[in-house]
C-alpha cells in the first residue's frame, strides 16, 4: 500500500520501522515505528536525518507512522520524550497528531498480544493481569494524548474504531 500512499501524498517510512524479526515471536509481528521511540530514548540522533532524507526522496506532504509506543504509555518520562518526538518531527513542517481510537477493552488486549507476540517482558503474564495493571492508564485518552497535544499546541484528531470501519467499506466501494 506504501506506492498508492505516496501518490496521494502520503508516506509511511522505513525509516523507524522495527525490521528486526529476532524481536518477534509471531510470524507478521510488527511493532511499527518503534526505532523512532527508541531512538529517543537512547539518544539517536542518525535516525531524523534518515526520515528527513525519506521525505524528500519522496516529495510528500504527509508522514503516517504507526505506533503505540510513540504514546510513550509505560515511560515515566513520557511528557519530554512526547515533546522531544514534536520537535524532532516539527523540523519536516507542521505537527498534528491522528490518532486511531480502538475499543478500550480491544485496546488493552491488543497491545497484551503486540507484547506476547514480540516476546516482550510486559506480555509474560495472563491478558487479566495485564488488564488489570495497564488498563486504566491506556484508555485514559486524555492522558495519553495530553503530552502531544501540549506538545504540538493541537488537539489530537481522534478518528474512532467504529467510524473507521464505515470509512474503508466506503472507500472499498469505490475502489
Amino acid at each position: 500500500h506504501r506506492a498508492a500512499l505516496i501518490r496521494d501524498g502520503i508516506l509511511v517510512p522505513v525509516t523507524g520501522e522495527d525490521t528486526d524479526s529476532r524481536r518477534t515471536t509471531r510470524p507478521g509481528a510488527w511493532a511499527g515505528h518503534v526505532g523512532l521511540a527508541q531512538a529517543l530514548r537512547s539518544g539517536n540522533t542518525a535516525i531524523w536525518d534518515d526520515l528527513g532524507r525519506e521525505i524528500r526522496a519522496t516529495n510528500t506532504t504527509r508522514l503516517l507512522l504507526s505506533c503505540e509506543n510513540l504514546l510513550f504509555p509505560f515511560d515515566p518520562d513520557r511528557s519530554r520524550l512526547t515533546c522531544e518526538l514534536v520537535s524532532r518531527l516539527s523540523v519536516f513542517g507542521r505537527v498534528r497528531a491522528v490518532a486511531m481510537i480502538r475499543s478500550p477493552h480491544r485496546q488493552v488486549e491488543n497491545l497484551w498480544r503486540e507484547m506476547v507476540g514480540n516476546g516482550r517482558r510486559l506480555g509474560a503474564r495472563s491478558a487479566a493481569e495485564f488488564a488489570n495493571d495497564h488498563a486504566e492508564r491506556l484508555t485514559d485518552l486524555p492522558g495519553l494524548f495530553g503530552p502531544v497535544e501540549t506538545a504540538s499546541g493541537l488537539p489530537v484528531a481522534r478518528w474512532a474504531e467504529r467510524f473507521a470501519g464505515v470509512f474503508a467499506t466506503q472507500a472499498a466501494s469505490h475502489a
